[in-house]
This record gives C-alpha cells, structure tokens and sequence, in this order.
C-alpha cells in the first residue's frame, strides 16, 4: 500500500526508503503524485481535466497537469505539474464532494458543477476532453442520471448563470 506522510509526521518515522516529491511531503516507493499533490494542497479542488478523469468522464489517465482551484488571493504556486485557478470564495466550494485516493481525502467538485466549469474554463482544457465531457452529459441528460435541480441551483449561485442555462439548453439538452 503506497504511503503519503506529512513532513510533520516524518519525524515518528524513519526517512529510510521514502522520496520527497513535494515539499513537505514524504511518500513510498509507489505513490499516487496527484494524492501526494492534494496532501500538499488540501485547500486545492481538482477541476476541470482532472476531475474529469476522477469521475471517469474521459478517459485518460492521471497525469499533469493537474487542474486545482484555490481561493482568490491564495499563493501562486510555482510547480509546471499544478494548473492553478482562482474562484471567489463565496462560489468555490459550491458542489465539491470529497474524494479519497492513496489515504489522502480532498475535495473535487460533482458532476453538475463540474459541467459548469467545463463551460466557463472550456479554453483550458483539450479539445478531447471538452467533447467527451459533452457526449458525457449528453448521455446522462438522456438517461436521467443528471440532476436538473442541481443545475439549477449552481446556474443561479454562479455569476452568468443565465448563460450557461442556455448553454445547458443548446448543448446537453
């Protein structure tokens, strides 16, 4: 079983056989880096590409970047393997649901509101992604596995939710 560590935790421990991927982080020989990445930045929601591939919308594997949407006026960070997104902190945490991967538990937002920062962020993912995130939910709004309501209630909490009803409309619809 792969293990992630905490620097603070370290020091029970032996380093003997452990990496150091992040700062502050210790891992085993087998660990999961977007598990150690979230260890790091517990405050981070992954979105977008990777959330995607955490929900299995597409298909690909983990691998970064990793999209994580932090609070407005959190720290830049400075590592090529971390996309970093700013959202208003009144919005962020509207539809996030915790998910867990190698022990290490973190936030990742459901899939109505995942739709909705598909749509507002569609220029920062991959053109691949973006399709099968549409084809996705177009088969979910098909077989009712979509919350309607849900959407709803982010269209109106999210600033221009009007357009992205409409977008919902002309798209999943």
């Amino acid at each position: 079983m792969p293990m992630i560590i905490k620097a603070n935790e370290i020091k029970k421990r032996s380093r003997a056989g452990m990496k150091n991927p992040l700062r502050g982080i210790y891992v085993g020989e087998d660990y999961d880096l977007l598990a150690a990445i979230m260890a790091r930045y517990p405050s981070g929601v992954a979105t977008l590409e990777t959330a995607l591939s955490l929900h299995g919308i597409t298909d690909e594997y983990l691998n970064p970047p990793f999209f994580l949407s932090f609070n407005l006026g959190y720290r830049p960070i400075k590592d090529e393997r971390i996309v970093q997104i700013w959202e208003d902190r009144n919005t962020r945490t509207l539809g996030t649901i915790a998910m867990e991967r190698d022990g290490v538990e973190f936030l990742t937002y459901d899939k109505e509101r995942l739709l909705l920062e598909v749509f507002r962020r569609e220029k920062l993912i991959s053109m691949e992604a973006y399709s099968a995130a549409i084809s996705y939910y177009r088969k979910a709004a098909n077989d009712g596995t979509l919350s309607l309501p849900k959407l709803r209630e982010y269209c109106k909490a999210l600033p221009k939710g009007g357009i992205f009803r409409a977008r919902i409309r002309k798209e999943i619809l």
